[in-house]
């Protein structure tokens, strides 16, 4: 991730849940959740859990690769 740069490093995905369905995966950080920034685990989570059930999360993530990485955006719907 760039220098100055905060986030939420996801470190487990189910499976069978609605984020991998969307294309998140471990080693994902979120920057955003619905466009508010995220720092640490604690806030993705809060965020997260603001969603109501049914409705879509937006989510802004850092995605290494090896060419170094880039923002990558997913819309979640939460169960």
């Amino acid at each position: 991730m760039p220098s100055g740069r905060t986030g939420a490093l996801i470190t487990d995905v189910d499976p069978d849940g609605p984020a991998a369905q969307s294309g998140v995966r471990e080693r994902d950080v979120i920057l955003q959740v619905n466009r508010k920034p995220v720092s640490t685990a604690a806030d993705a989570a809060r965020e997260l859990q603001s969603v109501a059930s049914g409705h879509l999360a937006q989510i802004l993530l850092w995605r290494a690769d090896n060419g170094g990485g880039a923002e990558v955006f997913i819309t979640v719907k939460k169960e």
